[in-house]
């Protein structure tokens, strides 16, 4: 789920409703590519709701305390899906934000680790050659990122939920 800068409506979202981008990444637009309440909203629909409702088990999301999460529509389309919200108090992120404390880094340096290869590509290239980072580019980027064996692993996740004091069987 990828946010880009942009105003609703309008040139970037239309650039996005007619490109051809990888079936298993979402994107949106917000005018600072901040989680918003509408961004929230969408992902729900977009991402936590097909995924909460593949099968009837029930389902616990772990959030923080930002204002955008606690919004009531958001958290009612939540728990609609069969689905517990547990809080994070504020200042504890951190520590117990899965993403936070151990996703985000190793997603974050293999995002980069592409970036480089693709500017490393344009090396040699004379300036009207060059191409110029795409949203499409970025798509493929956390598309490869997410399914590559050697991306981020079941493994990781596991433990990074047992580092935060979960149990996963």
């Amino acid at each position: 789920f990828v946010i880009f800068k942009g105003k609703p409506g309008a040139i970037v979202e239309k650039e996005l409703s007619e490109m051809d981008y990888p079936e298993d990444v979402f994107f949106v637009v917000q005018e600072k590519a901040w989680n918003d309440q509408h961004v929230m909203a969408k992902w729900i629909d977009m991402v936590w709701k097909p995924f909460a409702e593949r099968n009837d088990q029930k389902k616990l999301l772990i959030m923080d305390t930002v204002s955008t999460h606690e919004v009531l529509n958001c958290t009612e389309k939540i728990t609609d899906t069969n689905t517990s919200i547990e809080w994070i108090p504020g200042g504890y992120t951190w520590k117990l934000q899965p993403l936070d404390v151990g996703i985000n880094f190793p997603f974050k340096n293999k995002m980069k680790k592409k970036y480089k290869e693709f500017m490393q590509a344009q090396m040699g290239l004379e300036p009207e050659e060059q191409k110029k980072v795409h949203r499409t580019d970025v798509g493929d980027w956390v598309s490869s990122v997410w399914s590559d064996p050697e991306g981020i692993k079941a493994e990781t996740i596991q433990k990074t939920w047992a580092k935060i004091g979960v149990k996963v069987q």
